[in-house]
């Protein structure tokens, strides 16, 4: 019998001594309540949070809705303003001799836009022969260089 109760107590200072399991379970699980807990409050509130904020939207749609009426009607009124104005401008033609000016003017302009365009032309191709007369310099200046280079 002595023997049975020294296995018995060698078991039970063993289990005391390296069997942790029932104490770090316990914390375990009472980490995971408190955890539970704080985050069910931080989404209750932030529900309550939006559902205030859904009730103040609420509060202020028919306030928006009157001022998007009204303003809307302003647009309206100002478009179709723009609109008559455009119209007595096009009814209101110009005179015959307005007509006349602009037609000179245009014609005067195309006259000048062509010189432009022909002075243009005509620098653009003096670069160009400036440019190739340049490269077959450097050409020359490269081949003599290679010879004197080559000779030596």
């Amino acid at each position: 019998m002595s023997a049975e109760k020294l296995v018995r107590d060698i078991g039970d200072v063993y289990s005391k001594l390296f069997n942790h399991q029932g104490p770090i379970q316990r914390e375990v699980n009472f980490y995971v309540q408190e955890f539970e807990t704080k985050r069910k409050d931080r989404e209750t509130s932030r529900l309550n949070q939006a559902s205030v904020n859904c009730a103040h939207i609420e509060t202020l749609l028919p306030d928006v809705e009157n001022l998007s009426k009204e303003h809307v009607q302003t647009v309206l009124d100002r478009t179709e303003n723009a609109l008559k104005k455009a119209n007595t401008m096009l009814e209101n033609k110009l005179p015959e001799e307005d007509v006349e000016k602009v037609e000179e003017r245009r014609t005067r302009m195309e006259k000048e836009w062509k010189t432009f365009e022909e002075k243009t032309n005509s620098s653009r191709e003096l670069a160009e022969q400036c440019h190739i007369e340049r490269m077959e310099k450097l050409k020359e200046d490269i081949e003599r260089l290679d010879e004197e280079i080559k000779g030596k």
